[in-house]
């Protein structure tokens, strides 16, 4: 993978370096033999995939727009980027389609895309959604297309839609349609006198040929034309518009061809034309250019007014289209690899042989001819020298064998492992964990449990009186005092008396495990801790403490190492830092300056660092970052802008101003803080007059707001620290609920001057009190009444089935005796319980009836048949109705109106819902009420059924509205046995009535 410009790699690469940079001479010759020694300088690439929140890993086109965020169009949505976060708009939030094809930046900054579902749709930023053909009615004047639809923004402002139906342009809230004239008619311009430019084909007597022209159009008559090209049907025509130029592409010939300067009268223009290496299949616009993919898969960036290639993208990777943003970063949208961006600043990198991927480097090393030396965990040291990548392969007694230091004493190299300390990479002797250079001939070395001396002359090791400590730092001061860290704390060994001392009771500071040390020609020391960031000494007292809060970009440090005169560079888990100070009067005072992957760094594991000459070499954690002393990483001015805000969990138009009511107090805001290069660090946020700005690590803020007017104050914060002066402002309002404010309180006193009259017109109240009291009394009394008449019907209910048992016992009829006795005792039982209450649940009172029914055919010996009908639609499970209401009423059917015909008897009873009410039909055979009242006359008998049912529904007139109703009719037509029919109307709203006058 790679980045390089026209004539080249190396020449792009000088141009991607600040200006600075050239004037590093010994960097450039070192990049120069490392470029000769690769077949080419990889140029290092940031993806960003569906782990980073973009919605699909198949990315179609990017746009950057006038705020600064990046438009991404994937298959799966489109999402707006900030440098950090990705927002992602779906067909939830607008779009017509979630596979978006195209994106494209009108002149005024609105956002429109092409969908896979060819209908235009734009971005409307106070809403923050997508309008599309539903939302707006000029849009939907333009009908989905089942073609290919391509879309263009137009120099004098608005966007033309095209496809093979003509070309439509949206401009100032107007839609102009252009029906294409010609056979693949494509929209140019609109002349100022009225006719318009369009090209298309002029169709050939040769099937396989065609000519494509230019025409002067007034409606659909032709005024003028002039031929563009011969070309083959077979030709692969491509065609846009870009900066009031037309760009007529033609797969065949190879060749881009620029029409500009036009004129009528007749058609005149001015023609360009520019090549590509090699045969192209794509062709897209940036802000400044445009490119074309080659079929080999490489993008060539071409600028609009030199028409010369900018640069050539290529890498391990399918690019669909690539854009240059106002940074000067290049990004590729792929298939598969999701969004790939080249920043156009890069730091300086040996590259490694191909093949070679040990690139976690522990130890960097400057030998005196130049040549840089570099040791990994897998015990090789890597040596660049005379255009020559050596890797030297030291002897290991394990899979991993950490090469910790490199140093160089009497022209010899010295390599420092767990697999001993090696002379030109030959073992010498002893173990080691890190080293110094003491004198020229000195080296103290670092040991798990000790510290030894190893005089690179005589060979010879001595071990030191400097405690048992694991020994995990090392530096020198300039007077000869040897500072030690273990992972305990920190220690100072005199080398002259061969004594150590303690320094941990000094600071807490100071008992942290120590990972690296520096000394500076100032009398300073500088300790880096494992999780403290970097303390400071002066004659063994802590001068200054510096963590991540005081600017640093990562307390876990690895490494570090004097610069410049009033500099120290600090290496971390998470970059480097390159600390400027002044140290006056034992008073020290910082500038920090953050470098990380977004600056270029290879890798932000810094596991040591090597000051010479004006450069910095850094052994990373994947590779070898090479970077000059004097890099100044510009300050990031970064908008915050506000991309939702919810109210009560509820999407809400962004504005600057808010009127909320009194209940809407919970509100969440997400921001963005637009910085496509990465430097964006934290957002900080003031609320109301608090003086203090307060640090906010992710992207969105929920506060819940008292009554009142609040001010919102938001601002980001770059990786370096610097603060930007651009501060998003938000005011809402929250409004004052009415029992605290002032027109309620006036109210109040109105209603205590006024609760004399009330104490006056107590008697009045009183009285109709007593009234309501009256009538609830009533209601009881209706209620007990219907209570004991409930309680007369079991009597007479138990007297007739008694009746029936008696019979079966007359008869010796014992297993019909037992059947009828168990369920009997089942209803009984049930009875007993329903007795209870005044009402049952219509469930209930049918499972009831069913099982009287079913006694008395066993009484009767089978002389009838019954059937109960329930409408589906009946919820009998909801339905309250009297308790033993029906059976009476079944009684009565039976015994006088079956039991004497003299045919089989039939008894139905239908339940359904009417209107409001429950309607329940009783319909038998029997000989009717008529033919049944002579008999009663006959025999003197009375029936108290009925007598009680009537007495019920008489008190239950007091409940609800409404009341129960029953008539009886003949069912049939015969004069011996026209039956009888009993209609039954319950309200739906006896029970809730009744059972409100039973609380009361």
């Amino acid at each position: 993978m790679g980045l390089k410009s026209k004539t080249g790699i190396w020449p792009f690469f000088l141009q991607t370096l600040d200006l600075n940079y050239m004037r590093l001479t010994g960097i450039f010759l070192f990049f120069l033999f490392i470029t000769l020694a690769c077949k080419a300088q990889q140029l290092k690439y940031t993806a960003f995939t569906v782990n980073d929140g973009l919605p699909s890993n198949y990315v179609y086109r990017a746009i950057e727009d006038d705020k600064g965020f990046l438009w991404v169009a994937t298959d799966a949505g489109i999402a707006r980027f900030d440098g950090k976060h990705f927002q992602v708009f779906t067909t939830r939030e607008g779009l017509p389609d979630n596979e978006v094809l195209g994106v494209v930046k009108e002149k005024n900054g609105r956002i429109w895309v092409n969908c896979f579902k060819q209908s235009p749709a734009y971005f409307d930023e106070v809403k923050n959604r997508f309008i599309n053909a539903k939302d707006d009615t000029l849009l939907a004047k333009v009908k989905e297309s089942t073609g290919n639809m391509y879309c263009f923004a137009l120099q004098e402002g608005g966007v033309i839609f095209h496809d093979n139906r003509g070309s439509f342009i949206f401009k100032d809230n107007k839609l102009i349609s252009y029906p294409a004239a010609r056979p693949h008619g494509f929209f140019i311009r609109k002349n100022n006198d009225g006719p318009r430019l369009e090209s298309g084909f002029i169709p050939s007597r040769d099937k396989n040929m065609a000519q494509t022209a230019i025409f002067q159009l007034r409606g659909k008559t032709v005024l003028d034309s002039t031929v563009i090209s011969n070309n083959s049907t077979r030709d692969n025509i491509t065609r846009g518009l870009n900066g009031g130029k037309f760009y007529f592409l033609s797969g065949l010939s190879g060749k881009c061809y620029i029409y500009s300067n036009f004129s009528t009268g007749p058609i005149r223009f001015k023609l360009d034309s520019v090549t590509p290496p090699e045969p192209f299949n794509n062709f897209e616009f940036t802000y400044d250019g445009f490119y074309m993919v080659g079929v080999s898969g490489k993008l060539y960036l071409f600028n609009k007014e030199t028409l010369h290639i900018e640069a050539e993208v290529a890498g391990n990777y399918l690019a669909n289209s690539m854009y240059k943003d106002h940074n000067g970063n290049i990004w590729v949208c792929t298939i598969d690899k999701g969004l790939l961006v080249y920043k156009r600043k890069q730091f300086g990198s040996v590259e490694m042989p191909r093949g070679f991927t040990h690139t976690d480097f522990l130890s960097i090393g400057l030998k005196p001819d130049g040549s840089i030396l570099a040791g990994n965990f897998y015990g090789e040291v890597v040596e660049g020298r005379q255009k020559v990548i050596t890797i030297h392969i030291i002897p290991k007694k394990g899979l991993i064998d950490r090469q910790r230091k490199i140093l160089f004493s009497q022209n010899k190299i010295f390599t420092f492992s767990e697999s001993g300390v090696y002379e030109n990479y030959k073992l010498l002797g002893r173990f080691a964990k890190t080293a110094i250079n003491y004198n020229d001939s000195i080296i103290i070395i670092g040991q798990p449990y000790s510290m030894l001396k190893l005089n690179s002359v005589t060979r010879e090791f001595t071990v030191l009186n400097a405690f048992k400590k694991r020994v995990t730092a090392l530096t020198r001061t300039v007077d000869g005092t040897i500072y030690f860290g273990s992972t305990d704390g920190l220690y100072k060994y005199d080398y002259g008396k061969n004594t150590a001392t303690v320094l941990t009771q000094n600071s807490p500071l100071l008992q942290e495990r120590i990972t690296a040390l520096c000394a500076t020609p100032d009398g300073l020391v500088w300790v880096a801790t494992s999780g403290s960031g970097v303390v400071v000494l002066k004659n063994d007292k802590v001068l200054l403490q510096i963590e991540e809060k005081r600017g640093i970009v990562n307390n876990a440090t690895r490494s570090i190492t004097t610069g410049k005169p009033g500099q120290v560079w600090l290496g971390t888990s998470g970059g480097i830092s390159v600390i400027n100070y002044k140290l006056l009067r034992n008073k020290l005072t910082c500038i920090i300056q953050n470098l990380t992957e977004h600056d270029g760094l290879v890798n932000n594991v810094i596991n040591e660092m090597l000051y010479q000459k004006d450069t910095v070499y850094a052994a990373t954690g994947k590779g070898i970052a090479v970077i000059p002393a004097n890099i100044a990483i510009p300050e990031f001015n970064i908008t915050v802008r506000v991309v939702r805000i919810t109210v009560n969990q509820r999407d809400t138009i962004i504005e600057s101003t808010y009127q909320l009511t009194y209940t809407q107090q919970n509100v969440q805001v997400q921001f963005a803080a637009i910085e496509l290069s990465g430097h964006f660090k934290n957002l900080q946020y003031m609320l109301d007059k608090n003086e203090n700005w307060t640090n906010l690590n992710e992207n969105t803020l929920t506060v819940q707001l008292n009554s009142g007017n609040h001010t919102l104050r938001v601002r980001a914060v770059d990786v370096n620290g610097n603060i930007s002066d651009k501060i998003l402002t938000i005011k809402i309002d929250v409004a004052t609920p009415f029992w605290k404010s002032i027109w309620f309180w006036t109210v109040t006193a109105l209603v205590l001057q006024f609760s004399v009259i009330y104490l006056l017109n107590l008697r009045i109240k009183r009285r109709k009190e007593a009234a309501l009291a009256k009538q609830i009394a009533g209601v009881q009394i209706a209620s007990l009444e219907q209570q004991a008449f409930t309680s007369l019907m079991n009597p007479h209910f138990m007297f007739n089935a008694l009746n029936s048992i008696q019979h079966y016992i007359n008869v010796q009829d014992r297993q019909n005796a037992n059947r009828y006795l168990s369920d009997f005792a089942s209803l009984i039982r049930k009875n007993f319980e329903a007795a209870q209450q005044s009402f049952t649940p219509l469930e209930q009172e049918i499972e009831n009836i069913k099982i009287y029914l079913r006694l008395e055919q066993m009484r009767f010996n089978e002389r009838f048949e019954y059937q109960v009908i329930t409408d589906e639609h009946l919820d009998t499970e909801d339905w309250m109705v009297p308790t033993m209401m029906l059976q009476p009423l079944l009684e009565n059917a039976l015994l006088h109106g079956i039991m004497p015909s003299s045919i089989n008897g039939k008894v139905s009873i239908e339940l359904k819902m009417q209107a409001q009410y429950l309607l329940i039909i009783i319909t038998d055979n029997g000989i009717g009420i008529a033919n049944s009242l002579a008999l009663k006359e006959t025999n003197g008998h009375r029936s108290r059924g009925m007598e009680l049912i009537k007495k019920r529904i008489a008190a239950l007139r007091s409940f609800g509205l409404h009341a129960i109703t029953i008539s009886m009719s003949p069912a049939f037509t015969g004069e011996r046995n026209p039956g009888n029919q009993i209609t039954l109307f319950i309200p739906q709203g006896l029970f809730p009535s009744w059972l409100q006058a039973q609380q009361q």
